[in-house]
């Protein structure tokens, strides 16, 4: 499958569906203005001329304008007051359990669970995500899944039972690549804020069918005339914009899907699962029992009949574009072998459940303070697999368990030299206490140096397990992890990335994403020579980190970088003096923070040859290493760009 090609059709259409979509709204707009100024200024007998004049338009041109703020404002108001009602549900773990969604433990007795998280932490690791919230929908025996939530610091993944029971490891992986495909395209927020939309148009007709007369009407229907039409004209300008809106959004929700496919190959490697999974879709009902309109788009696959307002394309177009045709000889085999795997699995899994009650009650008690065990291993086969199997099993433990992950990242930015290493550890005494000092000196007794590999990982895999600890433990948290890494006046590079991207994500999971949301306008960031200056400012940062005893070296790959970035190369390229006297001072840090919330700031298709750049600066005299791969990854982070790890011979795909 030639997933690049692809993601990038998918992503072409939807830009032209996005603009269907306002024209939609603007059209729908208009209409409602013809039909009000018809109804309510012109006379009737003016109903003859099927078109409004030019003289008409700008005889009533104050009318049109106060018609149209008036619908505008409808849409808006009613629109944002949706968004805000789904942001109320709680992202992504309350429209998951909202579904009847069950949280999976982040050391679950089933098996079946457990590696549904290992797949999941494994793709998480693949696409450079951080890894979501895992629910199961216990009730669900059809084959399904579905991403929820408004960013990628607040998804979460939920698959259904059936899922787990009648897929095998490769297509369980392709199911949950699929969503990772959502999340990383944005698919959940754009969705939302689609839907919110469309409840606006509908306010539109709901409020002309609220406002149809009565019985007043029917006793005295020539005094009633005007507003009767006034509402039917309400309710032919919303219904007509809220069908048009609803089938492109169809539209919109089935390239999103091709494009999740396409992400999906891209993270596992491997079209095969995808194709397995799609087989035994079309063997059985796909359908949930209860789906809102908030996850319906980003199903896995459903069971709609009409084609027009299916939020999935067929699944012999998705298998075809996987080059796997469908074999309708063996659908119905394989629905009965599902079906009856599924039946035992239930069956086997109530029986295990109420014999391993009390012995995983207790289970979980010793767990907050007992020792730590091995990691689940992963299948070979990617290179997000081996790293997630190569993974210390102390350190996997500690990044699920709410009781341990506070100190597995503090440890993750312990200091390696004795003295300074001291210091940061009485500043964890002095904050959290002795249990949590005592806590973080065992994981350096188990592990003395994590590897450079190994540090983004952990983090990522940490994030579920830190948005359960509560607000005043984030916030300490983030103030004592920003104190470590200047503990010794210095600052290195992959000490600044990584302490950076643990409290930007502290800070968003409470909404203070601060200077570096992305999307706010910055007039300063538009200026050519400002957004230079900062993406200078980052590239030599890399460079340095690349060359540190070789300061030619530096700025050749500086150059090599901003020649990417601009478009071409320039004739010198000095590193700034700050970074050269890094290891005296933290102050360059103070700089690259302005910088990376400028470059946060520039449009995306800029920020991914930003990132194209700093491929190129790393590269610049080979193979980099990976402490400067993680680096990179960590950095773009900051950036709101998701790195997916390489595969054999490829280094970075620049946004795809």
């Amino acid at each position: 499958m030639r997933f690049f090609e692809y993601q990038d059709r998918a992503r072409r259409r939807l830009t032209l569906l996005l603009g269907l979509f306002a024209l939609v709204v603007v059209l729908m707009v208009a209409l409602l203005n013809i039909l009000l100024l018809y109804t309510l200024v012109e006379p009737w007998q003016e109903l003859r001329r099927l078109m409004p004049t030019a003289e008409m338009l700008a005889e009533h041109r104050g009318f049109l304008l106060w018609t149209t703020g008036l619908a505008i404002a409808v849409i808006a108001g009613a629109s944002l007051g949706r968004l805000y009602q789904l942001r109320r549900s709680g992202g992504g773990r309350g429209i998951a359990r909202e579904m009847g969604g069950d949280p999976v433990d982040a050391e679950p007795e089933d098996p079946k669970n457990r590696r549904l998280r290992n797949i999941v932490e494994e793709m998480a690791i693949a696409s450079g995500l951080p890894v979501p919230a895992i629910f199961v929908l216990e009730r669900e025996l059809g084959i399904n899944a579905f991403a929820a939530g408004f960013t990628p610091h607040d998804a979460a993944i939920a698959v259904t039972r059936g899922a787990i029971e009648s897929l095998n490891r490769q297509e369980l992986k392709a199911v949950v690549a699929h969503e990772f495909g959502h999340i990383r395209a944005g698919d959940m927020r754009l969705n939302t804020q689609l839907v919110g939309i469309l409840f606006g148009i509908e306010m539109i007709a709901l409020l002309g069918l609220g406002m149809l007369p009565g019985r007043r009407a029917r006793s005295d229907p020539g005094e009633m005339r005007g507003p009767v039409w006034f509402n039917f004209a309400l309710v032919a300008a919303g219904g007509i914009g809220l069908i048009g809106g609803r089938l492109i959004r169809a539209a919109i929700a089935r390239e999103q899907e091709y494009r999740a496919d396409a992400h999906a190959v891209q993270f596992t490697r491997n079209g095969d699962g995808m194709a397995g999974a799609l087989r035994k879709v079309a063997a059985r009902y796909a359908g949930l029992n209860a789906s809102p309109a908030m996850v319906g788009h980003m199903l896995f696959a459903n069971g709609a009949i009409d084609q027009l307002l299916d939020t999935h394309p067929p699944l012999e177009k998705r298998l075809e574009r996987l080059g796997q045709p469908l074999d309708e000889e063996g659908l119905e085999r394989l629905g009965r072998e599902a079906t009856d795997r599924v039946r035992r699995a239930v069956t086997e899994r109530e029986r295990r459940r109420r014999e391993q009650e009390a012995a995983a009650e207790q289970r979980r008690e010793e767990e907050e303070n007992g020792p730590l065990g091995e990691a689940f291993g992963a299948v070979p086969g990617s290179l997000a697999a081996a790293l997630l199997a190569a993974l210390p099993g102390e350190l996997a433990r500690s990044a699920r368990n709410p009781h341990w992950v506070a100190d597995l990242v503090l440890y993750l930015i312990l200091h390696p030299d004795p003295e300074i290493r001291e210091q940061q550890l009485h500043m964890i005494l002095e904050t959290r206490g002795p249990e949590s000092e005592e806590r973080v000196r065992q994981l350096r007794a188990m592990v003395p140096e994590p590897a450079a590999e190994h540090r983004l990982p952990l983090t990522e895999m940490a994030f579920p397990a830190l948005a359960r600890l509560s607000r005043d433990e984030q916030r300490t948290l983030a103030g004592l992890v920003e104190r470590l890494i200047h503990a010794d006046g210095r600052l290195s590079a992959t000490e600044y990335a990584l302490g950076r991207m643990l409290i930007e994500h502290l800070d968003r999971r409470h909404g203070h994403g601060g200077k570096t949301t992305h999307g706010r306008k910055d007039p300063a960031g538009k200026n050519a020579r400002h957004r230079e200056n900062a993406a200078r400012y980052l590239l030599a940062t890399l460079a340095l980190h690349g060359h540190p005893d070789d300061l030619e070296a530096a700025e050749a790959a500086l150059i090599a970088g901003l020649g990417r970035f601009t478009g071409s190369l320039p004739f010198s390229a000095p590193i700034p003096e700050e970074l050269r006297q890094a290891s005296q001072s933290a102050a360059w840090a103070r700089i690259l923070d302005r910088a990376l919330e400028r470059l946060a700031r520039m449009p995306r298709h800029d920020r991914q040859r930003l990132l194209q750049a700093m491929d190129d600066t790393v590269q610049q005299r080979g193979d980099p290493t990976a402490e400067q791969r993680e680096l990179v990854r960590m950095m773009a982070a900051s950036l709101h760009l998701n790195v997916p790890l390489p595969d054999a011979g490829e280094l970075f795909d620049a946004g795809h």
